[in-house]
Protein backbone atom coordinates (compact mmCIF):
# COMPACT_ATOMS: atom_id res chain seq x y z
CA UNK A 1 0.00 0.00 0.00
CA UNK A 2 1.17 3.49 -0.78
CA UNK A 3 1.63 5.93 2.01
CA UNK A 4 -0.92 8.72 2.33
CA UNK A 5 1.65 11.43 1.56
CA UNK A 6 2.75 9.61 -1.61
CA UNK A 7 -0.84 9.42 -2.88
CA UNK A 8 -1.31 13.10 -2.15
CA UNK A 9 1.94 13.94 -3.97
CA UNK A 10 0.94 11.91 -7.03
CA UNK A 11 -2.53 13.48 -7.11
CA UNK A 12 -1.02 16.96 -6.84
CA UNK A 13 1.36 16.19 -9.70
CA UNK A 14 -1.50 14.85 -11.80
CA UNK A 15 -3.60 17.94 -11.09
CA UNK A 16 -0.69 20.20 -12.08
CA UNK A 17 -0.14 18.21 -15.28
CA UNK A 18 -3.83 18.52 -16.22
CA UNK A 19 -3.70 22.24 -15.44
CA UNK A 20 -0.64 22.62 -17.70
CA UNK A 21 -2.40 20.81 -20.55
CA UNK A 22 -5.54 22.94 -20.20
CA UNK A 23 -3.51 26.16 -19.99
CA UNK A 24 -1.50 25.08 -23.03
CA UNK A 25 -4.69 24.41 -24.99
CA UNK A 26 -6.09 27.81 -24.07
CA UNK A 27 -2.83 29.50 -25.07
CA UNK A 28 -2.79 27.56 -28.35
CA UNK A 29 -6.37 28.60 -29.09
CA UNK A 30 -5.68 32.25 -28.27
CA UNK A 31 -2.44 32.30 -30.20
CA UNK A 32 -3.78 30.65 -33.34
CA UNK A 33 -6.82 32.94 -33.49
CA UNK A 34 -4.78 36.11 -33.01
CA UNK A 35 -7.00 37.18 -30.13
CA UNK A 36 -5.87 38.14 -26.70
CA UNK A 37 -2.49 39.63 -25.85
CA UNK A 38 -0.66 37.67 -28.55
CA UNK A 39 -2.09 39.44 -31.60
CA UNK A 40 0.26 42.41 -31.59
CA UNK A 41 3.33 40.88 -29.91
CA UNK A 42 6.60 41.00 -31.85
CA UNK A 43 9.81 39.25 -30.80
CA UNK A 44 13.17 40.22 -32.28
CA UNK A 45 16.02 37.70 -32.11
CA UNK A 46 19.37 38.63 -33.74
CA UNK A 47 17.72 41.12 -36.04
CA UNK A 48 15.00 38.72 -37.20
CA UNK A 49 11.51 39.80 -36.22
CA UNK A 50 8.88 37.20 -35.42
CA UNK A 51 5.24 38.11 -34.91
CA UNK A 52 3.27 35.81 -32.65
CA UNK A 53 0.23 36.33 -34.86
CA UNK A 54 2.06 34.50 -37.68
CA UNK A 55 2.43 31.30 -35.66
CA UNK A 56 0.02 28.48 -36.44
CA UNK A 57 -1.81 26.14 -34.07
CA UNK A 58 0.92 23.50 -34.32
CA UNK A 59 3.53 25.99 -33.21
CA UNK A 60 1.42 26.92 -30.21
CA UNK A 61 0.89 23.29 -29.28
CA UNK A 62 4.64 22.68 -29.38
CA UNK A 63 5.21 25.78 -27.25
CA UNK A 64 2.55 24.63 -24.75
CA UNK A 65 4.08 21.13 -24.63
CA UNK A 66 7.51 22.66 -24.01
CA UNK A 67 6.10 24.81 -21.24
CA UNK A 68 4.39 21.81 -19.65
CA UNK A 69 7.61 19.80 -19.89
CA UNK A 70 9.58 22.66 -18.31
CA UNK A 71 7.09 22.92 -15.45
CA UNK A 72 7.13 19.17 -14.82
CA UNK A 73 10.93 19.16 -14.85
CA UNK A 74 10.90 22.03 -12.36
CA UNK A 75 8.59 19.97 -10.14
CA UNK A 76 11.19 17.19 -10.10
CA UNK A 77 14.51 19.04 -10.28
CA UNK A 78 13.78 21.80 -7.77
CA UNK A 79 12.92 19.52 -4.81
CA UNK A 80 15.91 17.29 -5.56
CA UNK A 81 18.19 20.33 -5.81
CA UNK A 82 16.97 21.50 -2.42
CA UNK A 83 16.99 18.11 -0.69
CA UNK A 84 20.45 16.92 -1.73
CA UNK A 85 22.36 19.70 0.11
CA UNK A 86 20.08 19.41 3.14
CA UNK A 87 20.63 15.65 3.31
CA UNK A 88 24.38 16.15 2.97
CA UNK A 89 24.36 18.63 5.85
CA UNK A 90 22.23 16.30 7.97
CA UNK A 91 24.63 13.42 7.27
CA UNK A 92 27.66 15.47 8.25
CA UNK A 93 25.94 16.61 11.45
CA UNK A 94 25.00 13.03 12.32
CA UNK A 95 28.59 11.91 11.72
CA UNK A 96 29.99 14.71 13.91
CA UNK A 97 27.51 13.97 16.70
CA UNK A 98 28.33 10.27 16.50
CA UNK A 99 32.03 11.01 16.77
CA UNK A 100 31.43 13.30 19.74
CA UNK A 101 29.37 10.63 21.51
CA UNK A 102 32.13 8.11 20.82
CA UNK A 103 34.80 10.38 22.24
CA UNK A 104 32.73 11.10 25.36
CA UNK A 105 32.08 7.38 25.81
CA UNK A 106 35.80 6.64 25.58
CA UNK A 107 36.66 9.41 28.01
CA UNK A 108 34.10 8.32 30.60
CA UNK A 109 34.44 4.56 30.09
CA UNK A 110 36.56 3.98 33.25
CA UNK A 111 34.00 5.87 35.30
CA UNK A 112 31.19 3.80 33.75
CA UNK A 113 33.03 0.57 34.52
CA UNK A 114 33.53 1.59 38.18
CA UNK A 115 29.89 2.65 38.48
CA UNK A 116 28.75 -0.63 36.93
CA UNK A 117 30.89 -2.69 39.29
CA UNK A 118 29.56 -0.76 42.32
CA UNK A 119 25.97 -1.32 41.16
CA UNK A 120 26.59 -5.03 40.56
CA UNK A 121 28.24 -5.45 43.98
CA UNK A 122 25.36 -3.63 45.68
CA UNK A 123 22.80 -5.74 43.86
CA UNK A 124 24.54 -9.04 44.68
CA UNK A 125 24.93 -8.08 48.35
CA UNK A 126 21.29 -7.08 48.55
CA UNK A 127 20.21 -10.33 46.91
CA UNK A 128 22.26 -12.50 49.32
CA UNK A 129 20.65 -10.76 52.33
CA UNK A 130 17.19 -11.54 50.98
CA UNK A 131 18.13 -15.18 50.45
CA UNK A 132 19.45 -15.44 54.00
CA UNK A 133 16.27 -13.91 55.41
CA UNK A 134 14.00 -16.26 53.45
CA UNK A 135 16.18 -19.31 54.16
CA UNK A 136 15.64 -19.02 57.92
CA UNK A 137 11.89 -18.75 57.51
CA UNK A 138 11.71 -21.78 55.24
CA UNK A 139 13.54 -24.22 57.56
CA UNK A 140 11.09 -24.40 60.41
CA UNK A 141 11.83 -21.21 62.30
CA UNK A 142 9.46 -20.62 65.19
CA UNK A 143 6.72 -18.08 64.64
CA UNK A 144 6.93 -14.93 66.71
CA UNK A 145 5.08 -15.00 70.02
CA UNK A 146 2.27 -12.53 70.23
Amino acid sequence: MMARWMKRLLLTGLALAVLCVVAGGVLAALGSSGAGPFGSAHIEINGDEVSLAQLHGGHWLVAAAGLALALLMAMVVLPVALLVPLLAIAGVLALVLGLMVGVVALLFSPLLVVAGLCWLTWRLARGSRRKAATRGADHGALPPIA
